[in-house]
């Protein structure tokens, strides 16, 4: 009697240790065979949230869309070197979204710092390293309206955070990155 008591517990012990684990297998094997529909699904995502802060992309997109509607470049110069780094960019897109981040954001500061120089702000010799304080003195001084300057703010604002937050760096997918890429050349051909 005792050993089919034995073989009785070992085999119930074996259908609860089953039991356990049959659902995270399930959930694991549907990970693996639906991985690359999943990861569309997920690029499609209009947002990401990560502690506290929220890119909502599509609004973004709205807010620029209605500044932008119908603009055209106001600057006689068209800088090749800008046109240069938006196709770097717009590649960046698909295989490294933060680096095309990053460099939007470069184009669309080099920008700033134009219009500062050209309308006497700073000279070629001063550095202001900080783009915040380069808003504001083109804001102060009427070279931006207050609607530009938010949109240049939450662009700042996306790039800091993509820059400086590993978590937000991971998070950010392609189709994020070709919005914040476009709405940034749509924003430097509106200025």
């Amino acid at each position: 009697m005792e050993y089919l008591e034995f073989c009785s517990k070992i085999i119930s012990t074996s259908l609860d240790f089953i039991k356990s684990f049959i659902w995270p297998t399930v959930i694991l094997i549907v990970l693996i065979l639906f991985r690359a529909e999943l990861k569309k699904a997920l690029e499609r995502l209009e947002g990401i949230k990560y502690q506290g802060l929220e890119i909502t992309f599509s609004r973004l997109k709205a807010k620029a869309s209605k500044l932008l509607k119908g603009k055209t470049r106001q600057r006689a110069k068209i800088d090749r070197k800008s046109g240069k780094l938006k196709e770097e960019a717009l590649e960046a897109a698909v295989n490294n979204p933060p680096i095309a981040i990053m460099l939007a954001w470069k184009s669309l500061e080099s920008l700033l710092r134009e219009i500062a120089m050209d309308y006497s702000l700073i000279s070629k010799e001063q550095q202001i390293n900080n783009p915040t304080h380069l808003i504001t003195m083109l804001v102060e001084k009427d070279n931006l309206n207050a609607e530009q300057s938010e949109l240049i703010t939450e662009l700042l604002l996306i790039r800091n955070r993509v820059s400086h937050e590993v978590e937000v760096m991971r998070a950010i997918s392609s189709r994020q990155a070709l919005d914040y890429v476009n709405i940034a050349y749509d924003t430097i051909d509106y200025l």
